[in-house]
């Protein structure tokens, strides 16, 4: 006899919903995100604004999803994220303009300089995050660490591509 499922802790239950928009059963195939109406109704159920979902937009947060359950998958094993999924999470961050703000007091927070849906992957990113990295220091190393690498990629990328560079080759990390 299987047990019940236990919702995920605290709003780590969005995620989950998130990742459940696609029935794995080959059989079925159902994919709540099929389209643009899908993104729309699953995001307004969960309490964001998607009225101006594109087709793009949809197929960004498939590709989020698919990320995030690679995530989970790999924690789950005990096993590092897969590269493609990391680089899928990097990319949504960018894309949704995810801050990070360390307000007065203990803790931090990620902020979306956008609205619609790229604000309400920023949400589901902030939730990841603080789910992940409860302790500030740790998480600082992590973004500095992850935006180095980005560094690392794009000095390599712009070797063979330098319009990437265009007009500011400067690789740093800056804290503000």
């Amino acid at each position: 006899m299987t047990s019940p499922v236990q919702p995920a802790p605290g709003r780590l239950e969005l995620v989950r919903d998130l990742v459940n928009t696609r029935d794995l059963d080959l059989d079925l195939g159902t994919d709540v995100l099929v389209d643009r109406g899908g993104l729309r109704d699953w995001a307004q159920a969960h309490g964001f604004d998607a009225n101006d979902a594109s087709d793009s937009d949809v197929r960004r947060v498939r590709a989020l999803r698919e990320a995030l359950r690679a995530g989970l998958a790999a924690n789950h094993e005990d096993a590092a994220l897969p590269g493609d999924a990391a680089t899928t999470v990097d990319d949504c961050a960018r894309w949704a303009g995810v801050g990070v703000s360390f307000a007065d007091g203990p803790g931090w927070s990620i902020v979306a300089s956008s609205t619609g849906v790229r604000g309400m992957v920023a949400g589901l990113l902030d939730i990841v995050a603080h789910s992940i990295y409860s302790d500030k220091a740790v998480f600082l190393r992590e973004l500095i660490s992850n935006a180095s690498d980005a560094c690392d990629r794009l000095r390599y990328l712009a070797l063979t591509e330098p319009e990437l560079t265009a007009g500011d080759a400067e690789f740093a990390v800056r804290l503000i």
